[in-house]
């Protein structure tokens, strides 16, 4: 018969899911001046809450299902303010990824860029040149150099 355990103390990420929902659920009903002292502060402790959020490691099974579902749960209702959130919104996904991994669950793809980015072809070729003609003229095979 197959038995579950339960570790004599609780994992310390479900505190740690606790204080991120509740810091983003602040931060939600947070006066929307974003000078407003209220606003400054729940934004703090968002980003301090999530920062503690993606640096704590689960100390079993149940607190890596409880992470990965908070945070599928937190991309999908963050997606539209993905860009605000830097490196951090990469860590997240990846993160998602590595708890599917550890829990024997199927990866999906996931693209850190989903859009690629504009590149200003002109001034990036107009780069190369100069630095070629750079080194030709270090190297003597641009003539009268």
């Amino acid at each position: 018969m197959l038995t579950i355990e339960h570790a004599a103390t609780p994992d310390p990420i479900h505190a740690v899911i606790e204080r991120h929902r509740a810091a983003w659920e602040a931060y939600q009903t947070a006066p929307e001046d974003i000078q407003h002292p209220e606003t400054v502060e729940a934004d703090q402790e968002t980003f301090d809450a999530l920062t503690a959020l993606l640096s704590t490691p689960c100390a079993s099974r149940f607190g890596a299902l409880a992470l990965q579902g908070h945070l599928q749960w937190w991309l999908k209702e963050e997606e539209p303010n993905a860009g605000a959130y830097g490196d951090d919104w990469h860590v997240a996904r990846a993160r998602v990824g590595d708890l599917a991994l550890f829990l024997g669950q199927p990866m999906t793809a996931v693209a850190l860029n989903p859009e690629p980015l504009p590149v200003p072809l002109g001034a990036l070729a107009a780069g190369i040149v100069a630095r070629m003609a750079l080194n030709d003229r270090r190297v003597g095979r641009l003539p009268g150099h």
